[in-house]
């Protein structure tokens, strides 16, 4: 299932920084358990790409917009000129 990010986010950093625990990386799909579901990640872009169980795929979509707090970092980036400035930056770089 696909999930359409529409604010910053680095899956790799945020996952690989020592905040997020017990994920594992192979053939560029990240691997672990959040609230129970198993979860198989990866991003293209301003994509997330995963499969999860036991959960509906849907379910699990709306618990990954939680768990990487997308809704919250999109309304903090919003009221900053500088949180704006960032986006852009980051919203350019990800483009391929």
């Amino acid at each position: 299932m696909e999930l359409t990010i529409d604010q910053p986010l680095d899956l790799g950093s945020s996952l690989e920084s020592g905040q997020a625990h017990r994920w594992k990386k192979s053939d560029g799909w990240y691997s672990g358990v959040v609230r129970g579901e198993f979860i198989q990640i990866r991003q293209k872009g301003h994509i997330l790409e995963f499969s999860s169980g036991p959960s509906p795929e849907a379910t699990t979509a709306a618990m990954l917009r939680d768990y990487f707090r997308l809704t919250t970092i999109f309304m903090l980036s919003i009221r900053t000129s500088t949180g704006t400035a960032v986006w852009q930056r980051w919203s350019a770089s990800t483009r391929a």
